[in-house]
């Protein structure tokens, strides 16, 4: 599979930010603790950026 066809098959940004602001607030509601959480959601990230991360409990950040 070429990088072109991957990238058509990838959601439409509007849905992937709608799952990934779900997944934090979830991840919140379930994990009131920061430090247990695994996904966030930063919507002022920067004046024309918003921020979606997930942690894999290893340590790493993606």
């Amino acid at each position: 599979m070429s990088v072109h066809e991957l990238i058509r098959q990838l959601p439409e940004i509007s849905i992937v930010r709608d799952r990934s602001r779900a997944m934090a607030v979830l991840d919140a509601i379930m994990s009131p603790d920061w430090e247990s959480r695994f996904y966030s959601f930063d919507s002022r990230w920067s004046p024309t950026e918003e921020m979606a991360s997930m942690r894999d409990g290893c340590g790493n950040d993606y």
